[in-house]
């Protein structure tokens, strides 16, 4: 075991110093039954403004701006200044840009007709009080069944909190309409241990305090367990909300 995991400690160094995540791994059997980019164009056609509450570089924005007949007065916000710059080359004045998160954005209540959301942390009270009467939000987000295959080996990780239910009782109780609500999981595969250490490592929220030292058996017996001729496999699982506020009164 010690000459297997010390083999991995020049992997692990190396991620370290990387961006997060790094090589994704390879996805199998069927994609996502839903096209997040595609519906986020089709609902800003019937926007007069559209808030994308995670811009990144610019990129899902400003699909949906050049989508057919999409004449919306456009915001983008993300927490990190380099992805803004580097939106704002992309989008060319088409959208304001501003730093803030899902969590806390500086805007009036029922300021925009679509509200998009994209892996992100969020808060479903204050997007329900971001949208318009008669608006839409639409996101796409990681499901708490994500990697659960891990728990088993790094019990420290525990229980993520079940975000999509959460939500769904909130969107409920403000009375929005439910128009997609989905949930699917999808194998996906790392191309040996070397490559999901990689992951774990440059990426620490996955696992707390990642450590050969400390996990060097379990990621052996997850090897063992998880592993086949495609790689070591977990579950990637996703969910969609679309959700609409209810109309004006009279």
């Amino acid at each position: 075991m010690t000459s297997a995991i010390d083999a991995l400690r020049p992997i692990v160094d190396e991620a370290r110093s990387a961006p997060p995540l790094g090589r994704p791994p390879r996805a199998l059997g069927d994609p996502f039954p839903w096209d997040y980019r595609g519906r986020a164009g089709i609902l800003a056609r019937h926007a007069e403004s559209v808030l994308d509450l995670t811009t990144g570089t610019g990129d899902l924005l400003g699909s949906v701006l050049d989508a057919d007949r999409v004449e919306a007065y456009a915001v983008g916000a993300d927490r990190r200044a380099r992805h803004l710059h580097d939106a704002r080359e992309g989008l060319h004045e088409r959208a304001q840009l501003l730093r803030a998160t899902p969590e806390h954005v500086p805007f009036r209540d029922h300021a925009f007709d679509l509200v998009l959301l994209r892996h992100r942390p969020y808060d479903a009270r204050q997007l329900a009080a971001l949208v318009a009467r008669g608006g839409a939000i639409l996101m796409e987000q990681i499901h708490a069944r994500n990697w659960h295959e891990l728990r088993t080996y790094f019990p420290r990780i525990g229980e993520r909190e079940d975000d999509f239910e959460r939500s769904k009782k909130v969107f409920r109780r403000y009375g929005f309409e439910f128009i997609d609500v989905r949930s699917h999981d999808r194998p996906i595969a790392f191309d040996g241990l070397e490559h999901l250490v990689y992951v774990l490592a440059s990426s620490p929220w996955i696992v707390p305090d990642f450590s050969l030292d400390t996990d060097g058996d379990a990621l052996l017996e997850l090897q063992d367990a998880l592993g086949d001729e495609r790689g070591i496999l977990l579950t990637r699982s996703r969910y969609v909300l679309e959700v609409r506020s209810p109309p004006p009164i009279g």
